[in-house]
C-alpha cells in the first residue's frame, strides 16, 4: 500500500494542475472583404477567432437602439430571490447568469439562483449563503464571482466590509477578505475592469463615504486610490456605476443627501476623475442601474427623481461618447414602471442586459419575480454581412466570440469608411492664352475639403503648385503651356487623390502669318530701287527679305521689316522672297519668290538714295537712263514700266 502512495500523490498533483490550467477562452478576430467603398458598403465579416468559439456577438457602430425594449424573460424567479429587493445580479464569464441576496419588507433572503439558458429557467443552487442586500457583486473572466459588503435587516442591522467568493457559479462561497481596510458599508457603487480589477466606490456607513478602493487579487487585498472622489460622500441604491471594455470608470448621478445628475469617469483605475457631464438628464435620479455594452455603450434604466415631484420611471437611456451625451432610446422599457425604483441591470458577454425590477410598491415592497432582458447586438452570426450607410463616415467594429469557457472582445476602430472617391470635370480642355476653365468637383461620399494641384509642363517650368485652391468648384486662368490638374478630396473617414490627371493645354493665340507682299514695280533700269511692302496676314513678328542677287535683310522691327526698299546694282531678272514669322511655330516660315528684271546701261551708278532737290546733273542723267531704257525696250521687245503685282501664299 505504501509503494502507492506516491503515486497517488503524483496523479493527485496532476489533477490539479489539470484544474489550474486557464481554459481555451476564445481570443476573438475578425475580417472584412472590404473595408471602404461608396455608401451604402456592403462589407461581408469573416471571424478568424481561435480556440473554436461557439457564438458570436457584433456591433457595426450604427446601432441606434432605436425603439428599444426589455422583454419579459422569466415568468417566475424562485421565491428565494425573486421575491427580495436590492439583489446582486451578474453574468458569469461563460453566460450563466446568477442572482444572490437580497430582501424585502420582512426579513433578508440568502440563497443564491443561476440560469443557463439566458433567464428563461433558473435553479437555486445555494440556500444557506450569508444573509445580506445592498452589497457589490464582480464576475471575474476565469469564471469566479465576488460578493463584498452589504448589510441585513431590521433596526439592528449590521454592515459588512468581508468579501467572497464562488469558483463553481454560487454553490459555495470562501471567504476572501474579512478586515480589507475600507469601512463596512452598503448602497455603494461597484465595477469589473478587464483586467479582473475590481473597485468600490462611496455607500454608506452611518456616514455618506466618498472614497474609492481597489483589488486586483480577487479581494484578497484591497488599497485606497482615491480618498474624496466627490466633494462630499454620495450613496447610489442601486449601482450606477460600471467598468467598461475599454478600461475605463463611469459614475452617474447618486445622492448626497440631494440627487445628482452628473457624470463622471476615471481613465486610471480610480485614480482620477473628470466630471463630462454635470447635467446628463432632464432631471436627477437615483435607484437606477447603469451597465456598459461591449462596444462600450453605456446603459442605463429606471430610477426615482424628483420632475416637479417624486416619480419613478422606467426610461432606457444609452451613451456611445463615454456619458458625455446621452439619448433616451425608450420611455417606457418594456417593464412596469411600478418596478421602476431600484431596478437592477447585468450586462452578458453576447450582448444580452438583464433587468431584474427589484423594488415594489407599497406595502411591502415585493418585486413581480418577473426577469426582463434587452439582446442588444447587431447579429449573432459567426461570418455576418452588413450594410454600412452614409458618406463620408468612420465605424467602429466590435465582436465578441465565447463558448463554455468564457470570452473575448475585439473592437477594430474606424476599421469601416466611406472617404471620398475624387473626381472632377473638365476632363481637357483646350484653348488660346489667356484660357479661363472652371473645374466641378464631382466626388462621392460627401467630401468636406478639397485640394487643387496644378503642374506646369511648360518648357523649362515644371514648378508644381500645390495648394492651388481650397474652393470645391474653383476657375483658374492659364497662359500658354500644358498644365495637368489633380484634386485631393477629404472628409472625416480619409482622404483621397483622384485617380484622373486632367491636361489644360493652352495655345499662345497666335497662327501662322499667311505671306503676301507687293512692290512698286517689277522692272527698273539700272541702277534702279524698287520699293517692298509687306502685306502678309495674322501679323508677322520677323522677316526675312531675300531681293534674289544674294542680299538678305533680316529684321523683327515692324517699322524696318513692312516696307524695305533696294537697289539693285547689276543687271539681270532676279527672284525676291520673304519669309515672315511669328511665336506660333518654331522656323515657321512661308515665302513666294517673285522676278525683278534689272535693265539698261550699267556703267554709271547713282547714289543710293536721290538727294533731296535733284541737280542739273541728277536730272540730265535720269532722263539719259530714261532713253537707254526705251530703246532697249523697243529694240528688245520687252514691255517697261511700272507693275505692283501682288504674291499670295497660302
Amino acid at each position: 500500500m505504501n509503494s502507492r502512495i506516491p503515486q497517488l500523490i503524483l496523479i493527485l498533483l496532476l489533477i490539479s494542475l489539470i484544474g489550474g490550467v486557464q481554459a481555451a477562452v476564445p481570443v476573438a478576430n475578425f475580417a472584412g472583404n472590404v473595408t471602404n467603398g461608396t455608401s451604402p458598403l456592403s462589407v461581408l465579416f469573416t471571424d478568424s477567432s481561435t480556440n473554436t468559439p461557439t457564438g458570436w456577438a457584433w456591433y457595426f457602430g450604427d446601432e441606434i437602439f432605436t425603439p428599444s425594449s426589455f422583454y419579459r424573460v422569466a415568468l417566475t424567479i424562485p421565491p428565494e430571490v425573486g421575491g427580495n429587493s436590492y439583489i446582486q445580479m451578474a453574468v458569469l464569464a461563460d453566460g450563466t447568469v446568477l442572482i444572490s441576496g437580497g430582501g424585502n419588507s420582512t426579513h433578508v433572503h440568502h440563497s443564491t439562483a443561476t440560469s443557463s439558458d439566458g433567464g428563461a429557467t433558473w435553479s437555486v443552487v445555494n440556500d444557506s449563503y450569508v444573509n445580506r442586500y445592498n452589497g457589490g457583486i464582480f464576475a471575474l473572466s476565469d469564471g469566479s464571482v465576488i460578493q463584498s459588503g452589504g448589510t441585513n435587516y431590521g433596526p439592528y442591522a449590521n454592515k459588512f466590509n468581508t468579501s467572497f467568493r464562488s469558483t463553481n457559479k454560487g454553490v459555495t462561497w470562501v471567504t476572501q477578505s474579512t478586515v480589507p481596510g475600507w469601512d463596512k458599508r452598503d448602497q455603494f457603487g461597484y465595477a469589473t475592469l478587464p483586467d479582473d480589477s475590481i473597485y468600490i466606490i462611496g455607500g454608506y456607513s452611518n456616514i455618506y463615504l466618498n472614497d474609492v478602493w481597489r483589488s486586483t487579487d480577487k479581494a484578497v487585498t484591497w488599497t485606497e486610490v482615491n480618498s474624496s472622489i466627490f466633494p462630499s460622500g454620495r450613496i447610489f441604491g442601486q449601482n450606477s456605476v460600471t467598468g467598461m471594455p475599454n478600461g475605463k470608470i463611469v459614475v452617474v448621478g447618486g445622492d448626497t443627501g440631494s440627487i445628482q445628475n452628473d457624470v463622471r469617469v476615471s481613465s486610471d483605475q480610480g485614480a482620477t476623475w473628470s466630471i463630462v457631464n454635470t447635467s446628463a438628464f432632464p432631471y436627477a435620479r437615483y435607484y437606477n442601474s447603469l451597465v456598459c455594452l461591449p462596444d462600450n455603450t453605456l446603459v442605463i434604466s429606471g430610477g426615482y427623481g424628483n420632475n416637479g415631484a417624486w416619480v419613478k420611471n422606467n426610461e432606457t437611456w444609452i451613451s456611445k461618447d463615454i456619458g458625455v451625451t446621452w439619448q433616451m432610446v425608450n420611455a417606457s422599457s418594456g417593464y412596469s414602471v411600478a418596478y421602476a425604483y431600484g431596478v437592477n441591470m447585468a450586462s452578458g458577454r453576447d450582448g444580452s442586459v438583464y433587468l431584474f425590477p427589484a423594488y415594489g410598491s407599497s406595502p411591502d415592497y415585493i418585486p413581480p419575480y418577473q426577469l426582463y432582458k434587452w439582446n442588444t447586438a447587431t447579429s449573432t452570426a459567426q461570418n455576418p454581412t452588413h450594410t454600412f450607410t452614409g458618406a463620408g463616415q468612420l465605424w467602429n467594429i466590435t465582436q465578441v466570440a465565447f463558448n463554455a469557457d468564457g470570452y473575448n472582445i475585439t473592437k477594430k476602430s474606424n476599421y469601416i469608411s466611406t472617404p471620398p472617391v475624387a473626381s472632377f470635370t473638365p476632363v481637357t480642355s483646350t484653348g488660346t492664352s489667356p484660357l479661363g476653365v472652371t473645374f466641378t468637383d464631382t466626388s462621392t461620399n460627401t467630401p468636406t475639403a478639397w485640394n487643387w494641384t496644378i503642374e506646369g509642363k511648360v518648357a523649362g517650368n515644371t514648378t508644381k503648385y500645390l495648394n492651388a485652391s481650397t474652393a470645391q468648384n474653383p476657375s483658374f486662368t492659364f497662359l500658354e503651356g500644358n498644365f495637368t490638374i489633380s484634386l485631393g478630396a477629404g472628409n472625416a473617414a480619409g482622404y483621397n487623390v483622384s485617380a484622373q490627371k486632367s491636361w489644360v493645354n493652352v495655345s499662345s493665340g497666335v497662327t501662322l502669318p499667311i505671306v503676301q507682299w507687293i512692290t512698286d514695280k517689277t522692272t527698273v533700269l539700272f541702277p534702279g530701287r524698287i520699293y517692298f511692302n509687306d502685306t502678309s496676314l495674322n501679323t508677322p513678328t520677323q522677316w526675312n527679305w531675300s531681293f534674289g542677287d544674294g542680299t538678305w535683310y533680316n529684321t523683327t522691327s515692324a517699322s524696318l521689316g513692312l516696307n524695305k526698299s533696294y537697289q539693285y546694282v547689276k543687271r539681270g531678272v532676279w527672284v525676291a522672297n520673304l519669309t515672315v514669322g511669328n511665336s506660333a511655330g518654331t522656323n515657321t516660315s512661308v515665302s513666294k519668290g517673285k522676278s525683278i528684271r534689272v535693265i539698261g546701261y550699267q556703267g554709271m551708278e547713282l547714289p543710293e538714295e536721290p538727294a533731296a532737290t535733284p541737280t542739273i546733273w541728277d536730272q540730265l542723267n535720269f532722263l539719259f537712263r530714261q532713253l537707254v531704257d526705251l530703246i532697249y525696250c523697243i529694240f528688245s521687245g520687252t514691255i517697261c514700266g511700272s507693275n505692283q503685282a501682288q504674291v499670295l501664299e497660302s
